[in-house]
Parts: C-alpha cells; structure tokens; sequence
C-alpha cells in the first residue's frame, strides 16, 4: 500500500494478565512492514486500537488497513 494509511485493531488477549496496548503497536508495524503490507510504518496516519476484556486462547488480534482519508 502506498500514501497515508489508517490503522484498525481490535485484540483479546491470550489470559487475565495486564497489558498495554503500546507495547502491541510497534512489533505488529513493524511485522507488516517485514511482510511488505505497507513501504514504512510511518505511513500511518490515523491509528485506533481497542484492547477486548474477552480472553481467547492464544489471544487474537483482528486488523483493518485503509487509505487514509
């Protein structure tokens, strides 16, 4: 993907344990870059993440990527 981008994701985590959304953010970037979904990270422009109370084995995390408006 080329030009701005918009970042979605919604995550569960894999157990009670308390985690910050922070930390998620750079490796998954970076993940998608290494994958050639976008050029560079900072691309994104416009990023929403929301963090589920709802444990699920193995934790989830569902991402969306659009042009930025």
């Amino acid at each position: 993907m080329q030009g701005p981008l918009e970042f979605r994701a919604t995550c569960w985590p894999p157990d009670r344990r308390e985690r910050d959304l922070d930390n998620l953010i750079k490796a998954t970037w970076d993940a998608l870059q290494h994958a050639g979904v976008y050029t560079r990270d900072n691309q994104i422009k416009v990023m929403r993440m929301e963090m589920r109370a709802e444990v699920r084995k193995g934790g989830e995390m569902q991402i969306e990527i659009l042009e930025a408006a």
